[in-house]
């Protein structure tokens, strides 16, 4: 009797054996439902975000919803627009320690004014116009998303992802904080280093310049500079702007960088055997038996 105990106690350890080695099989032949794939593109677009963007620079709203044509027509056209309108009724002077000046013109013509007036009124239009618009392409761009999740039955997931636009134009304002925004600390802080020492730079620079020759000057012009100077002055301008452009790639490079790190995240439960319940924010682990 215990001989045939042990028996039937191995046969049944060998079919359980058997049959854990296909455990794990498709959720839909369990459940009868189709395994839940995720959207891993472009993620949604905040309208008020990309007006509030527009109402600041131009077409930056349309940039940030990726239409990259509109938004260079509208920073092309405004931009255009201002220099003209400014230009009829002020003069433009360049101080190395004070940048562009603008002086009021004594002298405008009664056209010019009108002229003026004309232009300023339509700039005023255009800009209200391009905040508006970049709300509405915001809108346009996240419906084109919820269009390819109905058509390809895909579930909309960003936990935690970073806009490679919102990257940019923070590095743009302040150097290292878009990395920062991408949780790329160590690397924030060292541009942020960098753009104070450039700054550092470029100010005593100045100073030197201003006490070799005219210190009693409240600005120094171009056309005073000796050559050696002005070559001096154009390679700090070319390594600042480098340093600029390079900055704010890189921070919307960290910015897609961290967003691969998510997708592969979640790439890891997207199989047929582990599913994502978007309402209780939770996983689900689905067991079968294949006989």
């Amino acid at each position: 009797m215990k001989r045939k105990i042990n028996s039937l106690f191995l046969l049944l350890t060998m079919l359980i054996v058997f049959l854990s080695s296909n455990a794990f099989t498709s959720a839909e032949t369990f459940t009868g439902e189709k395994p839940i794939k995720f959207y891993h593109g472009a993620p949604k677009k905040d309208p008020i975000l990309a007006s509030s963007i527009s109402w600041y620079i131009p077409g930056g709203g349309q940039f940030y919803s990726e239409n990259y044509l509109k938004g260079s027509i509208f920073l092309l056209v405004e931009a255009g627009l201002f220099v003209t309108t400014l230009g009829l009724i002020t003069n433009y002077s360049y101080d190395l320690g004070n940048g562009f000046l603008v002086d009021a013109k004594h002298d405008v013509s009664l056209e010019d004014k009108q002229l003026a007036w004309g232009l300023g009124t339509l700039l005023l239009g255009l800009h209200i116009y391009n905040i508006v618009d970049a709300y509405h392409t915001a809108k346009r761009f996240n419906n084109s998303i919820d269009s390819e999740l109905m058509e390809n039955n895909l579930q909309y997931i960003y936990s935690d992802r970073k806009d490679p636009f919102i990257a940019g134009l923070l590095s743009w304002k302040m150097p290292g904080l878009g990395q920062i925004y991408t949780k790329e600390y160590n690397k924030g802080s060292k541009f942020m280093l960098g753009s104070i020492a450039l700054k550092m730079w470029g100010f005593y620079l100045y100073q030197d310049l201003e006490d070799k020759y005219d210190p009693d000057s409240l600005g120094i012009t171009w056309k005073e500079l000796s050559e050696n100077d002005k070559n001096l002055i154009i390679t700090y301008g070319l390594f600042y702007i480098s340093f600029e452009l390079i900055n704010i790639f890189d921070s919307i490079n960290c910015a897609k960088e961290y967003n691969k790190k998510q997708e592969g995240f979640f790439s890891k439960y997207s199989g047929s055997n582990i599913a994502y319940d978007p309402e209780k924010e939770s996983f689900k682990l689905v067991y079968s038996w294949k006989f």
